[in-house]
């Protein structure tokens, strides 16, 4: 067997345009986890590691967050079945304390 299974942390940024979609399994709710790593040269490296959340008990949480909330994700890396775009399948989600 296989495993996919992430722990991500980072800030909530949510995806200009449509978040809530649909796809073979079900809808969802999109957005992203923004990472923010310094660099040798002092520079900022900002990722936005692509998240979708199916539960509605997830969706409802997300609705009252508000963008940079601090977060740690787990869930499943999938691949989208028409594009092929990573994500991350959002199975749990917490609002953490960055120190």
């Amino acid at each position: 067997m296989i495993e996919n299974t992430v722990k991500i942390s980072g800030r909530l940024h949510f995806i200009e345009g449509v978040q809530e979609q649909i796809s073979r399994m079900g809808k969802y709710v999109a957005f992203s986890v923004r990472q923010d790593t310094p660099w040798e040269d002092g520079s900022i490296r900002h990722d936005f590691l692509l998240m979708r959340a199916f539960d509605s008990d997830i969706k409802e949480w997300l609705r009252d967050k508000e963008e940079g909330t601090p977060v740690r994700i787990e869930g499943k890396i999938r691949s989208s079945a028409g594009s092929g775009e990573m994500y991350v399948q959002v199975e749990k989600i917490e609002k953490i304390t960055i120190c």
